[in-house]
C-alpha cells in the first residue's frame, strides 16, 4: 500500500516501509496551501457526510482554514498542541529568539550523523521520552525531510496568524493542550478556545508535544475525545 502525507506544500509518497518515493524540495509553503493539500485529500476520499477533522499542532490552523472554506463539509473539529498565530507573532522576544536559533541550526546540521543536532528539536517535542523514543523520534526527522526543507518549514509555521479568523468559526470545536508543552505555550491553545464560539478546553496534565502513550495525559485525551464524538 502506499500512503499521502504532505506537510512541506506537496504530496510525498511512501511505500510501506516508510521510505520516500519523491523528492525533499518542497514546493509552496502556506497555510493556504496546506488547506490545499487537505482539501485533495478530502476530494479523493470522497467522504459520505460531514468531516470531523482532527488538526495537531500545525494542523489545526490547516483545520481551521479548511472549516472556513467548506463549512458544509465540517461537522466537528478536534485541535490539539495547535496555534492561530506563529511565534514570531507572539510577542515574545525571547522565545522568537530561540526559535530564529533553532531554524538556523536545522539548516546546518539537520542531515548530520551526529543526532545531536537533531536531539535539540527531539527534546522539545518528547522531554518525557525514553532514550529509545528519543532515538526514534531523532531517525524519523532526518528520514522524512532535509535541513533545508526542514527550517523553511519552521519559518513558514512562524509566519502563520489567523486569530482573526477564529470568530468566524460555526461548528463544534474541542481544543486540547498540554500544560507545560514545549513547543507550543498552552496560552496558544487557550487563545484558540477562547476564539472558537462555545470551544471546550481541555487542559492535559503533560510536558510532551506529541503525547506518549505511557503517560496519563493520553488517556484523557482518549477519554475527552470520545465524549466529544458522541452524539
Amino acid at each position: 500500500w502506499i500512503r499521502f502525507f504532505s506537510e512541506s506544500g506537496r504530496f510525498v509518497r511512501y511505500d510501506e516501509r516508510g521510505c520516500g518515493m519523491s523528492d525533499w524540495r518542497p514546493g509552496e509553503l502556506s497555510l493556504a496551501q496546506w488547506a490545499d493539500d487537505l482539501g485533495a485529500v478530502v476530494d479523493a476520499a470522497a467522504p459520505d457526510g460531514p468531516l470531523t477533522l482532527l488538526g495537531i499542532s500545525q494542523g489545526a490552523g490547516t483545520c481551521i482554514q479548511y472549516a472556513l472554506r467548506h463549512p458544509e463539509r465540517v461537522e466537528r473539529l478536534i485541535l490539539y498542541g495547535g496555534y492561530a498565530r506563529g511565534v514570531f507573532h507572539r510577542g515574545t522576544p525571547d522565545a522568537e529568539a530561540t526559535y530564529r536559533a533553532i531554524i538556523e541550526l536545522a539548516r546546518v546540521a539537520w542531515n548530520s550523523d551526529n543526532p545531536a543536532f537533531r536531539e535539540v528539536f527531539t527534546s522539545r517535542f518528547i522531554p518525557g521520552g525514553s532514550a529509545e523514543q528519543h532515538e526514534w523520534y531523532n531517525e524519523l526527522c532526518r528520514r522524512v525531510v532535509s535541513g533545508e526543507a526542514a527550517a523553511a518549514l519552521m519559518t513558514a509555521r512562524a509566519g502563520v496568524d489567523i486569530t482573526d479568523l477564529l470568530g468566524e468559526i460555526r461548528c463544534p470545536a474541542l481544543v486540547l493542550h498540554g500544560r507545560d508543552d514545549q513547543v507550543v505555550p498552552i496560552a496558544e491553545g487557550r487563545l484558540i478556545a477562547s476564539g472558537i464560539r462555545g470551544a471546550e478546553f481541555v487542559e492535559l496534565d503533560s510536558c510532551n508535544h506529541v503525547l506518549l502513550e505511557q503517560e496519563p495525559a493520553w488517556q484523557r485525551f482518549r477519554e475527552a475525545v470520545t465524549a466529544f464524538l458522541r452524539p
